[in-house]
């Protein structure tokens, strides 16, 4: 079961990033590997943001996010991730996914796109 609060590595415990979400978050949550399989860190954010991050509410359902993502894969790796903020309530993130998915089994390299819908800063609606 997942904690309470999903705990941020860089930010103050109610605010976590996009990256840290798929570079942190999903990665200890649902991969039983994570101390063999080293998540990747390739990141191009396409909005010139100069920090490098996208804040957003830890909120419920990001915790729903990431438990669906813990119920259907087995280990996950993000790969060659561009996450790009369309303006500041729609934030596109594409890249490539391997890992094991309990329904299809290992998946090599497979294309993925995501949209986060935000309002105010909170996830508002998640699209695969």
């Amino acid at each position: 079961m997942l904690p309470m609060i999903t705990n941020s590595q860089t930010q103050e415990n109610n605010i976590i990033t996009i990256e840290e979400v798929y570079n942190h978050i999903i990665i200890n949550e649902v991969s039983n590997s994570r101390n063999i399989v080293s998540p990747f860190q390739n990141y191009n954010l396409a909005n010139n943001n100069d920090d490098h991050a996208i804040p957003i509410i830890n909120s419920a359902i990001v915790k729903e996010i990431i438990l669906d993502f813990k119920n259907e894969w087995e280990f996950i790796i993000f790969g060659n991730i561009t996450i790009t903020e369309i303006n500041s309530n729609k934030i596109l993130v594409t890249g490539f996914i391997s890992g094991k998915n309990m329904e299809k089994g290992m998946i090599n390299h497979m294309a993925f796109q995501h949209t986060w819908l935000l309002e105010n800063g909170v996830v508002i609606k998640f699209i695969q």
